[in-house]
């Protein structure tokens, strides 16, 4: 490899490295609230600045949803699976945990704005 190849190659991973550091720094932030879902109809809106475990039950699968600290994440399901459970916490708009077997949704809608890191 020549000296100028490295030179490319160092430039261009700088650039990569520059755009991923943006992407993380400029995330839509959360919209203050999580939209709890079943089969497209709202189950509940929680605020996330209000710390709690709240119990749904669904056609008889029950699941926990928690908030702590601005963000959000399913507790507990009764799926075979648990992938929501697994999925962990959520706290940035446009983010999302879903129950496939429960037809159940948890997101973080996006701001009014829609705007993301990428369009700012």
């Amino acid at each position: 490899m020549k000296k100028a190849d490295m030179l490319v190659t160092a430039a261009v991973l700088a650039a990569a490295l520059a755009v991923c550091l943006a992407l993380w720094v400029f995330r839509a932030p959360a919209g203050g609230e999580a939209v709890v879902s079943r089969g497209g109809e709202v189950l509940a809106v929680l605020p996330l600045d209000q710390n709690g475990v709240t119990e749904f039950t669904a056609d008889s699968h029950p699941f926990a949803v928690e908030v702590s600290d601005g963000r959000v994440r399913v507790l507990r399901a009764d799926c075979p699976d648990q992938v929501c459970v697994r999925t962990g916490w959520i706290r940035y708009g446009g983010q999302s945990v879903v129950c496939l077997p429960n037809r159940v949704a948890v997101e973080i809608p996006r701001g009014r704005s829609g705007a993301d890191a990428v369009s700012r």
